[in-house]
């Protein structure tokens, strides 16, 4: 099973907050070389350059992938070397979840909750339980959009003791609904 692991809409829209910049900049000196314009054009580029750091060093979260077989997760991220998951070796494994809403505040009546399941090798912090969308990926930990076809298959290939853990994540905050 293959599943993508990162954000589609912001691996989209991040390349587009690289890229306009620096084209708006391009514009306002093809308009008119002034002092304002190159001024405008340097302020450009430095926006286009912190998003190039930015999603450089969110690559994990922005653009990776996920190839589950029945031992681990082997996980690709562009510009960056694959690297394994075996279930066994996690210790954290469960569903979090976030409230998507205006401000990202808990206490909107707006909004909608996002779930999302993660494989960890390290133990789960569980301040992240409720604010899963700030825990980042790395090399020991993975996160994906809650399905309920990875879930079928995530019980059917995770050792007991993970399988457990999930079940009953999935009954506390997905059944309960």
């Amino acid at each position: 099973m293959k599943l993508f692991l990162g954000s589609a809409f912001a691996a989209v829209l991040s390349p587009c907050f690289i890229i306009y910049p620096i084209i708006f900049g391009v514009l306002a000196l093809l308009s008119e070389v002034s002092a304002a314009t190159v001024f405008v054009f340097f302020l450009c580029f430095f926006c286009s350059i912190l998003w190039a750091i930015f999603v450089w060093k969110r690559r994990k979260s922005l653009y990776a992938w996920g190839i589950f077989s029945g031992k681990a997760v082997r996980v690709s991220v562009l510009f960056h070397k694959d690297y394994l998951l075996p279930y066994d070796k996690c210790q954290g494994c469960g569903i979090g979840l976030y409230r998507h809403a205006f401000m990202n505040s808990q206490h909107s009546v707006f909004g909608n909750t996002r779930h999302y399941i993660f494989l960890s090798i390290e133990p789960f912090d569980e301040k992240y339980r409720y604010s899963i969308n700030r825990w980042a990926p790395s090399d020991t930990r993975i996160k994906m959009v809650f399905r309920e076809k990875t879930y079928k298959y995530l019980m059917s290939v995770l050792p007991q003791r993970q399988a457990r853990m999930l079940e009953n994540d999935h009954l506390k905050y997905i059944e309960k609904k």
